[in-house]
């Protein structure tokens, strides 16, 4: 059972590009995983890391909980709703295309490494 959880949905970024930085703290120490983070030259690490620091400050609730021994035990970046733009782009056949804005839901849980 997770020590803490925490989610962050709709963000304004396709899930491809969030799996990127989440496959970088997989099963890593949450502190850990923050300060990675912060290093990180991506516009989605710093997402990453502010939903980690939301499930670690619930995790701290529990009493149950050590502090020093939090991990993340599972992150998931799933495809959120996509919202087509007004602008189109050119494709064969003299055909256009709407733009697709993809979104993102990301999940955080966090445990205790035993």
């Amino acid at each position: 059972m997770p020590a803490g959880k925490a989610a962050n949905r709709f963000l304004k970024m396709s899930p491809r590009k969030v799996r990127q930085v989440i496959d970088l703290v997989r099963n890593r120490d949450a502190e850990a995983a923050v300060a990675l983070l912060e290093h990180v030259n991506k516009r989605a690490a710093q997402e990453v890391r502010k939903t980690i620091l939301s499930a670690l400050a619930n995790a701290r609730r529990n009493p149950e909980a050590k502090t020093g021994a939090l991990y993340i035990s599972k992150i998931t970046a799933d495809e959120g709703p996509t919202r087509v733009g007004r602008r189109w782009r050119a494709v064969a056949m003299g055909r256009g295309v709407r733009y697709r804005r993809r979104q993102s839901h990301l999940h955080v849980e966090i445990e205790v490494r035993s």
